[in-house]
């Protein structure tokens, strides 16, 4: 199935729902801290550009691709990173071999179908320099099953924010290894920038419970 449209709409006229991701973001970016010789970086489905505008506050090289022709196009008027920012798939990656140390892409390999996200590891490992580090971030251990709707006008039935795969402690391996070594992961609870009373107590009950939001997934290019 065809999401474009549907990432079109969030990309333009629902462009602030991006907002959310702002505090998964600001996590990820402190943790490329910790890395070692990490100069060049590129985005994988930057969205609204902020992962691209806050690292390049911090001096990195960055470049980025999306899906998305218009915010493409978007995102390169709010960011002027120029042709730094180019149209283009994870299985199809404009860039050239070993241009970058570090890859990241947040919330968007439970998109691809298992075909696709093994195209698109065997891509990322291709554009990486030696030993080049890719962030993951994903759903943990969605039930695709919850978030199932049916279009009315056709009866296609689909994962309301078309999700075609879901990561646990079990598949881990299996996904990635074989371009990839696991170096570091962690589990997430929910992080919105803006939790209200009921939204700490939602918080705490799911720490207790280790009811986790998703994965923090740190990999290393054989």
């Amino acid at each position: 199935m065809d999401y474009s449209k549907t990432w079109l709409y969030h990309q333009t006229d629902n462009r602030d729902h991006l907002l959310n991701a702002k505090k998964r973001l600001s996590f990820v970016i402190k943790n490329i801290s910790h890395l070692k010789g990490v100069t060049d970086i590129i985005d994988l489905g930057f969205g609204d550009g902020f992962l691209l505008t806050e690292l390049r506050k911090k001096n990195f090289n960055v470049s980025g691709i999306d899906f998305v022709e218009e915010n493409v196009r978007i995102t390169k008027e709010i960011t002027k990173l120029g042709e730094r920012l180019k149209f283009g798939s994870v299985t199809d990656i404009p860039f050239a071999d070993q241009s970058f140390n570090l890859a990241i892409s947040t919330e968007m390999f439970e998109h691809l179908t298992p075909s696709d996200l093994e195209t698109g590891l065997k891509e990322i490992h291709r554009i990486l320099k030696p030993s080049g580090f890719l962030i993951v971030t994903v759903p943990y251990n969605e039930d695709l099953e919850k978030k199932r709707v049916c279009c009315p006008d056709c009866g296609c039935k689909f994962h309301l924010w078309g999700h075609q795969q879901s990561f646990n402690d079990a598949n881990l391996s299996e996904k990635f290894s074989k371009h990839f070594s696991i170096q570091k992961v962690q589990k997430l609870y929910p992080m919105s920038s803006s939790l209200n009373l009921f939204g700490y107590i939602e918080l705490i009950t799911r720490i207790i419970r280790k009811k986790y939001k998703g994965y923090y997934i740190l990999l290393q290019a054989k």
